[in-house]
């Protein structure tokens, strides 16, 4: 299993995408609880924003991203990481008995 970043550019943005945006959410909401995203966010003014998706390659990274609700409003980035670190992942796990 690999991670890999991705970076969004957005484009404009119609109103169109704030009626898809609830089903996007969903996904991320799911994809992040499924760990198979473990970081996503967008700028401030929304021109760009970044994912960090764990995959078995660059292609299923790949179709992780071509299937986002709003996949026809952005291009983007993909590159594979060598190293992640963030502070989460120092935290113990928590297992429910």
């Amino acid at each position: 299993m690999g991670s890999y970043i991705i970076n969004i550019q957005l484009a404009r943005i119609d109103e169109q995408f704030w009626e898809i945006l609830p089903a996007h959410r969903k996904i991320i909401n799911d994809l992040l609880v499924e760990g198979v995203i473990e970081m996503y966010a967008i700028s401030e003014d929304r021109s760009q924003g970044w994912m960090v998706i764990h995959a078995i390659d660059e292609d299923q990274a790949r179709d992780i991203v071509d299937n986002l609700p709003i996949r026809h409003y952005f291009t983007y980035d993909l590159n594979a990481l060598f190293i992640l670190n963030n502070s989460v992942s120092l935290w113990p796990k928590v297992h429910l008995n």
